[in-house]
């Protein structure tokens, strides 16, 4: 009954022919594709396991949603952008810590999810740990800076925001505060990805992070908004219809999904811009080559 059934487990399917050369991916966007058809599950898998290291963001989000839910109705639109922006303020400086201990899970996902991009092996559990262990400092710290300056770039915008109902030459401040603060977000496209690719410290990750984001700009552009589009058509379908209905998609496509897919179009990007601009040298060298040398060591 079981004729050959542990045979083709250990070998495979002998009926199944065999990977030829030209049935390999021949360029980045079939690499893609390849790749997320064999890792799909796996992308899933890892998902539910970083979401696990977030559960206090995810805590407070959800008190944040409910906090905007509970706002009263107000006689104008205007008055109702007012409230939920202060509701946003005051629930944004408890958000800092959360992100700050958000910092280490993120750089375990992203550490196992590039080497994925790449068609390379990675151990879900061992390499997400490896990856927080070696660069939760660093992570830390970034999430930290991006948290402070989400806050101020909040308030700046409402102040000159104010100013400008008097002075219209303030609505360019404020127009100068969100174009900072898009420039920021693309940096980060690459601070994560860099940072557990590449042996370096925190000021040359953040120059070459801020580089390369202004050098390929649009793509930058292209791939900062796939990665926030599912977030913000939700926050624009509900800022409209004032249902909690797609808050509530978005918030379960997320959880279950939408976090490692986001990370792997994003490391699949910030690799090919990586081999591109920056090969491996003495000045920035890849965290990789350590772990090929130390697993040589060991066959030794």
């Amino acid at each position: 009954m079981f004729k050959g059934f542990f045979n083709r487990l250990y070998q495979g399917n002998p009926n199944k022919a065999d990977l030829k050369a030209e049935d390999m991916p021949k360029n980045r966007f079939q690499l893609f594709f390849a790749v997320l058809g064999t890792r799909f599950l796996d992308l899933f898998k890892i998902n539910l396991l970083f979401f696990l290291f977030v559960l206090p963001t995810v805590i407070w989000l959800v008190w944040t949603a409910f906090a905007i839910l509970s706002l009263p109705a107000q006689e104008t639109a205007g008055a109702y952008l007012n409230e939920l922006l202060n509701t946003l303020q005051t629930t944004l400086l408890g958000l800092i810590p959360c992100l700050v201990l958000a910092g280490p899970p993120l750089a375990g996902l992203t550490n196992v999810i590039r080497k994925w991009a790449k068609d390379e092996h990675a151990w879900l559990w061992q390499d997400f740990k490896a990856g927080m262990k070696e660069n939760w400092k660093q992570s830390m710290l970034f999430m930290f800076i991006y948290s402070l300056i989400m806050a101020a770039c909040m308030v700046s915008v409402r102040v000159y925001g104010a100013m400008a109902e008097t002075q219209s030459a303030f609505t360019v401040l404020q127009v100068l505060v969100g174009v900072m603060f898009a420039i920021i977000t693309m940096a980060y496209l690459y601070i994560f990805p860099m940072m557990v690719s590449y042996k370096l410290k925190f000021f040359p990750i953040l120059k070459n992070s801020f580089l390369l984001a202004l050098g390929r700009l649009p793509l930058s552009i292209v791939f900062c908004l796939l990665t926030l589009f599912p977030a913000a058509l939700g926050l624009v379908i509900f800022l409209f219809t004032a249902s909690y209905i797609p808050m509530v998609v978005v918030a379960v496509y997320y959880i279950i999904y939408g976090a490692s897919l986001a990370v792997y179009v994003n490391c699949s990007y910030a690799n090919a811009s990586f081999d591109k601009f920056m090969p491996a040298s003495p000045e920035a060298p890849k965290k990789d080559d350590e772990d090929d040398d130390l697993s040589e060591d060991d066959a030794e």
